[in-house]
């Protein structure tokens, strides 16, 4: 059931700290708050970013992104990635990745996509679950370290 007192809105500098943390508590990997802070500063201002912040009162609970890919062939029209699903482990399986996922599908509409693309970790079943669960197709990809 999602908690009424959650909101997700558009991410700000003043979350990056918690930010970190939620990165922390879910790679186990401290972040450099202030490198973190000089890189968004840029990435907010841009229109192929969408950094999104689930709140509860004034504390950070959960996060995501989504960027813009164009495409050069068919219609032209742009897909949609999904980046760093976070939420904080102690709000965990309340509907709070789901109101994000919401928000983000929406935005990623509005800015023409069709469709979303994510990967993650295949040994992580239950976000797999969360992932089939709103429709996403299980697909082959691949990464390579640089």
């Amino acid at each position: 059931m999602q908690d009424p007192a959650i909101i997700v809105r558009p991410m700000v500098l003043e979350d990056i700290p918690e930010l970190a943390e939620l990165y922390r508590q879910f790679w186990d990997q401290s972040s450099d708050v202030s490198e973190m802070i000089k890189l968004m500063g840029r990435l907010l201002t841009r229109d192929d970013y969408v950094f999104l912040s689930a709140v509860e009162g004034s504390k950070l609970i959960g996060s995501v992104y989504g960027i813009v890919c164009e495409i050069p062939y068919r219609h032209c029209r742009p897909f949609f990635v999904i980046q760093n699903v976070i939420v904080d482990e102690d709000h965990r399986r309340k509907g709070v990745a789901s109101l994000l996922f919401d928000e983000l599908e929406h935005r990623a509409r509005e800015k023409g996509c069709i469709q979303c693309d994510l990967i993650t970790n295949p040994f992580r079943e239950a976000a797999v679950g969360f992932y089939q669960g709103r429709g996403f197709a299980a697909d082959v990809g691949f990464r390579k370290p640089l």
